[in-house]
C-alpha cells in the first residue's frame, strides 16, 4: 500500500476571466493514483464559476461541460493514473462580470 495524498486548494477567480491553477505535481520517481476529486463551490457563486480538472492540458473531469455550483460539494470519483512529474490542474470560468468567485479542490489519492 502507498502513501495516502490528501491536497487542497482555494482558488479565486476575477470577474469575466478564466485562470489555470496548478493543484499538485508528482513527485520525482513516484506514481500518483487519483482516487477522488472534490470541489466546494462559495455560496456566492450563483452558479457563475465553471471548473474542469486538467491533466496537462487534457481535460479529464468532467468527461464532459464544467463542474458547477452555489453553496455545495461537487464529488468525482477518478482512476487516473499520473506519472512523475505530471501536473494536476484545473481551468476555472468566472462568468460574472462584477464579483470575484471562490471554489475550494480537494483531491485525494495515493502515491506508490
Amino acid at each position: 500500500m502507498g502513501k495516502k495524498v490528501d491536497v487542497f486548494k482555494k482558488i479565486e477567480v476575477d470577474p469575466n476571466t478564466t485562470t489555470e491553477e496548478l493543484i499538485y505535481t508528482v513527485p520525482d520517481a513516484r506514481v500518483l493514483k487519483l482516487a477522488r476529486v472534490k470541489i466546494f463551490f462559495d455560496y456566492n457563486n450563483a452558479y457563475q464559476l465553471q471548473v474542469k480538472v486538467l491533466w496537462g492540458n487534457k481535460e479529464v473531469r468532467p468527461t464532459d461541460g464544467a463542474y458547477v455550483g452555489s453553496g455545495n460539494w461537487v464529488i468525482s470519483e477518478s482512476d487516473e493514473v499520473y506519472q512523475s512529474g505530471q501536473q494536476i490542474k484545473v481551468s476555472a470560468t468566472n462568468t460574472s462580470t462584477t464579483e470575484t468567485k471562490i471554489a475550494c479542490i480537494h483531491l485525494e489519492g495515493e502515491l506508490e
